[in-house]
């Protein structure tokens, strides 16, 4: 948010975080780019579609998923809807679908 970036989820599983070539981590959505203090962690959160609705799931960050202004608890899903909220870290991004 705020940045104008956008990111297309390229499949029905996404993982969100950022790109660490030296253990072969590359994310579907990689906020590399958009995270100059690396707060965001390397496998932060996966977004997910199941039965035609998007879930997003915190694996275990540093610095936190939250969906409007839930924390999401590690390892659980939340139920996102177009025009949510998430936050990946410092990070904002509206979700559309």
């Amino acid at each position: 948010e705020g940045g104008g970036a956008y990111a297309l989820l390229p499949g029905r599983d996404n993982l969100v975080g950022r790109t660490d070539p030296v253990d072969g981590i590359y994310p579907q959505i990689d906020l590399s780019p958009h995270d100059p203090g690396m707060y965001v962690s390397r496998r932060h959160a996966l977004i997910h579609e199941q039965g035609g609705q998007w879930y997003v799931r915190d694996n275990n960050s540093t610095n936190y998923t939250v969906v409007g202004r839930v924390r999401v608890q590690p390892q659980q899903e939340v139920l996102v809807e177009p025009g949510d909220e998430i936050r990946f870290g410092p990070l904002i991004a509206t979700f559309q679908a």
